[in-house]
């Protein structure tokens, strides 16, 4: 069983290196290193998926017609503000965010008892 897992560990450290936009491979690598306690891995994990889920939802081609309608319905329900930011954040990327403030705050703590 061990080696099974280690084989799902390869597969999924390589969809992440291709940079999938599927979820799954960055979740079990975070859980993966959790478990094994290497926080260091976890995060660059987290930075990672943040990243290419980040560009994929600024990488849709879309018109100025387009641009301006998405605009008009997001102020509309509350999801842009009157500035034109975003108040919400779509898939994953709200969880990964806030794990990445809770991983920041355990390496600071364990470098901080370190010393």
């Amino acid at each position: 069983m061990p080696a099974d897992d280690e084989v799902k560990i390869e597969q999924y450290l390589n969809q992440v290196e291709k940079k999938t936009t599927e979820r799954k491979p960055y979740d079990r690598l975070m859980i993966h290193y959790r478990k094994e306690k290497k926080l260091t891995q976890e995060m660059a994990v987290i930075n990672k998926a943040i990243a290419v889920f980040s560009k994929t939802k600024a990488d849709k081609p879309s018109t100025a017609a387009v641009k301006r309608l998405s605009k008009s319905i997001g102020q509309a329900t509350g999801l842009i503000d009157k500035a034109g930011k975003h108040t919400y954040m779509p898939g994953p990327l709200q969880q990964w965010m806030r794990r990445k403030e809770i991983v920041a705050g355990k390496i600071a703590a364990r470098q901080k008892k370190k010393k």
